[in-house]
C-alpha cells in the first residue's frame, strides 16, 4: 500500500486511522468531566491512581508544594467514552476552555 502524509503530517499507509481527532492536542481535566458527567475531582483522582486509561499525571514539586500536571490523549479518551470530537469541542466552547 503506497504511503502518504495525514493532515497531522504524520505518514500513513492510506488508512484513515486517526481521522476523528486531528485539531486538539489535549483535553483539559475540566472538559473531560463534563463529557462524562463527573466532577472535575473525579477525573483527577483517577488520573493520579492510574485508574483511567486515557491520560497521566505528572507530580510536580514546586518548592514544598506538590502539583500534578495533566495530559488527556485526545484518541484515547474518545475511544474509551465513545464521545465525539464535536461533543468535546462543544463541552470546552461552553466551559471557555481553549483545547489548542
Amino acid at each position: 500500500m503506497p504511503k502518504s502524509t495525514s493532515c497531522t503530517g504524520w505518514e500513513t499507509d492510506g488508512r484513515e486511522r486517526d481521522k476523528k481527532v486531528v485539531d486538539m492536542k489535549k483535553i483539559p481535566p475540566m472538559v473531560a468531566a463534563a463529557v462524562m458527567g463527573k466532577c472535575e475531582q473525579f477525573v483527577r483522582i483517577g488520573l493520579q491512581r492510574g485508574l483511567l486509561p486515557f491520560g497521566v499525571a505528572v507530580k510536580a514539586k514546586e518548592g514544598r508544594n506538590h502539583r500534578y500536571n495533566y495530559y488527556i490523549s485526545p484518541k484515547a479518551f474518545i475511544e474509551y467514552t465513545g464521545a465525539s470530537e464535536e461533543m468535546i469541542k462543544a463541552e470546552a466552547d461552553r466551559l471557555g476552555v481553549d483545547l489548542g
